[in-house]
């Protein structure tokens, strides 16, 4: 006789999504901003599964790791990409912040990672190796930094082949070129 195991779904319950965004270890000011952000079908659109690897860049405070590491924690890997600490006294504190966050609710981020990189030359691990690239609110400063092309290039370097970069930003002004928004 054989024996049938129950498939892993490719997609994360909604039962499952509405546990991590009722989660207690979420920051209240972060709860609060889940209307806006529509964090759900965000992650829906972008495909999250829960056997991915997913690379979060540049979490900042971690208001998408409080429910990526969770999501992913039985079956995937999130990994939180973070600036080196020597780049700036801001990227020191964000990571520190990031890593207490970590560290105060382990159930939940036990097997999160947290990764450095120079944002001059990035790399965000082994070639082809995340399933889901995932950016919220960056993009603009690789603008006004002149680090996006090298920062596309190392994602397109660590995604596997039909791998998922998504990418959430800032809306500019309706007609405004790129020389406005470099000196607004």
């Amino acid at each position: 006789p054989s024996i049938s195991h129950a498939a892993e779904p490719p997609t994360i319950s909604a039962e499952h999504y509405a546990e991590v965004l009722k989660g207690p270890w979420r920051a209240p000011e972060n709860v609060a901003r889940d209307g806006y952000r529509h964090p759900q079908q965000t992650l829906q659109f972008f495909g999250l599964g829960p056997k991915q690897t997913v690379i979060e860049i540049t979490p900042g405070n971690g208001w998408y790791s409080e429910l990526l590491a969770p999501l992913l924690k039985d079956h995937g890997e999130y990994v939180a990409a973070v600036q080196a600490p020597t780049v700036s006294d801001y990227a020191r504190k964000n990571e520190e912040k990031l890593k207490a966050k970590f560290a105060a609710a382990p159930a939940q981020y036990a097997k999160a990672q947290v990764l450095e990189f120079d944002p001059k030359n990035p790399e965000f691990g082994k070639p082809a190796s995340a399933d889901t690239v995932l950016t919220f609110r960056n993009v603009h400063n690789w603008v006004l930094a002149d680090t996006g092309p090298q920062t596309f290039a190392a994602f397109f370097k660590v995604l596997k082949p039909g791998g998922v970069l998504g990418v959430v930003d800032h809306r500019a002004t309706d007609g405004a070129s790129l020389e406005d928004i470099k000196h607004s």
